[in-house]
Parts: C-alpha cells; structure tokens; sequence
C-alpha cells in the first residue's frame, strides 16, 4: 500500500514565477503521516549565485552604463485561440494515442479518451491543450537524477511536442511529486519520501521580455522511462495593440539603490495579503528583470511591458492571537514598474500599506487529475500562483 506525500516545488524562475508569495526558506517537515519538502529551483537565474549588495549598482555604476530613462515597448491583446483540428491530431499521434473516437464536446471544452485511459483535451477559454495519462509508472530507481538535470529531459520531450514553437518559451521552474510506501510488517511505518514524477515549466518570452501570469505556460510531466505523464501547452493569440513607455531596468536599479540608502524614506510598511496586516520589518529588493504583466482592462486582456522586482520582505512576529499565522519566514514579493491598476503590486514609495491593486492573491484554477486508483493521484498545480501570477 502506498502512502502518498505531494510535494509541489514552486519557485521564481528569473524572478518570475507568478504566485502568491512564497517562503524563502524550505517548508519544515512534520510528524504527521504525511512529508513535504521543498527543494531549491534550477533555473538561469535562480542557479546563479545568491543575490548581494552588488546586484543593486550605484547611481553612478547605473548612469555609467545607460543614460536612458525609459523606452517605448509594444503592447499586446491576448484573446483565445480558434480550435485547431489538424493541430488536435498532431497531439494525437504525438502521445501515440490510438483507438480514438468522436471527441466529447461541451460549452467548456473537447475531450479525447483512448482505451488506454490517456485524455487529451482543448479548452478554448484559456488555449490550453491538455493531456494526461494515469497508466505511466512511477519513476524508478533508474530515473532518478538531481534536480538541476530535470530541464535536460523535459527539453527535448518540449522540442519533440512543439517542434519550432518550442522556442518561444524558457525554463522557468521544476516540480516533483514524491511517494512514500507503508512498512513494516504491520505496514505502520513510512519509508523515505521517493520521487514519483518530475516536473518541468516554461514560460512565453517575447520581446526579450519574460511574461508573467498564468496566461501563457508549458508543463510537462514524466514518470518510469521517460514516458508522458501530464502536459499542459497555454499559448493564446497576440496581436499588437500600440506601445507605452516604461522606464528602463536600469532606472529602476539605479532608483531601488538611492531607497535603500535613504534615511527619510517610511519605515513602516504594513503586509497586505493577510487578514490582521502585519507589519513588514524589512523590504530587500533581490532581483530586477524586464517582464511582461497581465492587465484585464473593459475592452479586454492585455499583457503590457513593465520592470518587475522581486523583493524579500520579513514579518512582524504576531503579538497577539492572529485571525490566521503569519508567515514565519521571509516572503518573496513581486513588485512592478510602472505601477497599474489591476497588475499585481506597486512600491512602497509613500508609506503605509504595500499598494496592492487587487484585494488578494489570484485563486489557483481547479486541478486536472488523473483517475485515482491503485497508483498515486498526480495533481496539476498551476504555477505561479507566478508564479505563480505576482500577489493579486
């Protein structure tokens, strides 16, 4: 009998995952019958070295490279993809699906089914092509490899899939599902945590932009061989829709660096994603990067150009009985220049509450599962929750 431990690993890949804000140090494990760990992310930026006071430059150093305060960066409408049915096929024959009949059509989506028991759908509200597959094993002995090696299997499974698209997108992030089997005679005891299925994420680039949100993403899943567990494939339609200004990656280093050094900025901040607003002791900007954010405006969806911080932001320790704990370890928060109505979090420049345009992080979308049964039930988790999407 298995005794089953999830264990989703979420991290900000260049900083840019988007999702809720998450610990900076990896979760404790408990006594229960369930484990869950976190384990570190491989990603191009996550793998350098730890951020330090060098990754801010001085006005001076930020002048000396570029004089330039902003720029002019194209916006884009995103809108739905048409079902495509010679496209459906391809995915068809990609996952070696046989024996299929007429697809199950609804007002949500359209449903393949094999007498093998994978599933491959298309869900025009949100382009998504999604496949699973509940008959591949779990990863064995022979499978096993360290996390930074994930993206050398999942990249050609991604090149394979989507041939010339495929470039379009970056590694963001890995995950893992892990299982643990019942021992002992009497099979009360738990063994070691094993992995069960590896996890690779990417997300759309365009522009030399990195786009944020849950709108464009690739996961893709694999168990014992290297056979295909989970795949979800997001690319919406783009279409120009003029250009804004934006400041420049530069400007922003260069003006996070005269805020940290300042001695007349506010000192309290107040956290806005909990219920009792703790205060924020400490704000150490990490990471800068160019990005694209999501903007749902009255005529439509929009992703627009933006620099987008990250920052790790420590809590006040509650002093009285909270509503709901308090994150005791430092949180990663996703910061955006220039600030927008409706496009995650602005910086704290006047005091006060951390300016958060929405009330609450974004509510993950329900979970594609595959049909329990005598093998472990893999969970789909969107990520970012941007990762994940940046606090909403």
């Amino acid at each position: 009998m298995l005794h089953i431990a999830l264990i989703t690993h979420l991290a900000i890949a260049a900083g840019l995952s988007a999702a809720a804000p998450q610990s900076v140090k990896p979760l404790a494990r408990t006594a229960a019958d369930t484990a869950k760990t976190t384990v570190p992310v491989t990603s191009p930026e996550a793998a350098a070295p730890a951020p330090t006071s060098k990754a801010l430059p001085s006005g001076n150093q930020a002048g000396a490279k570029s004089k330039q305060d902003s720029l002019e960066a194209k916006v884009y409408r995103i809108s739905a993809r048409p079902f495509d049915n010679q496209e459906m096929k391809s995915f068809l024959a990609a996952f070696d699906m046989k024996d299929v009949g007429k697809p199950d059509s609804n007002a949500v989506n359209r449903v393949y089914r094999d007498k093998g028991g994978a599933v491959l759908a298309y869900e025009p509200d949100i382009s998504e092509v999604g496949f699973v597959n509940g008959k591949v094993p779990v990863l064995g002995p022979d499978d096993f490899i360290p996390d930074s090696l994930i993206r050398t299997k999942t990249d050609p499974m991604i090149r394979k899939l989507l041939k010339d698209r495929a470039d379009r997108y970056v590694f963001a992030n890995y995950e893992a599902t892990y299982i643990q089997s019942r021992i002992g005679k009497d099979a009360k005891e738990i063994g070691p945590a094993v992995p069960a299925f590896y996890i690779g994420r990417y997300i759309r680039k365009i522009d030399e932009r990195i786009v944020l949100g849950d709108a464009f993403q690739i996961r893709l899943g694999y168990g014992k061989g290297g056979g295909i567990q989970a795949f979800s494939f997001r690319d919406p339609v783009l279409a120009q829709a003029g250009t804004v200004t934006v400041p420049t990656r530069e400007t922003i280093i260069d003006s996070l660096s005269r805020w940290t050094k300042s001695r007349t900025r506010t000192k309290r901040l107040t956290y806005p994603f909990h219920a009792d607003k703790p205060r924020v002791l400490a704000l150490k900007p990490l990471r800068v990067v160019e990005s694209y954010v999501e903007v749902q405006e009255k005529d439509g969806l929009f992703i627009k150009p933006s620099v987008t911080v990250l920052a790790q932001a420590t809590l006040e320790a509650p002093t009285r009985k909270q509503s709901e704990p308090v994150p005791p370890d430092p949180v990663i928060l996703h910061f955006h220049f220039p600030c927008r109505s409706g496009a995650g979090l602005c910086w704290p420049d006047h005091g006060g509450d951390i300016p958060a345009t929405a009330s609450a992080p974004a509510a993950p979308r329900p979970a594609l599962r595959v049909a329990p049964g005598n093998r472990p039930d893999q969970i789909k988790r969107p990520i970012p929750p941007s990762a994940a999407p940046a606090p909403r």
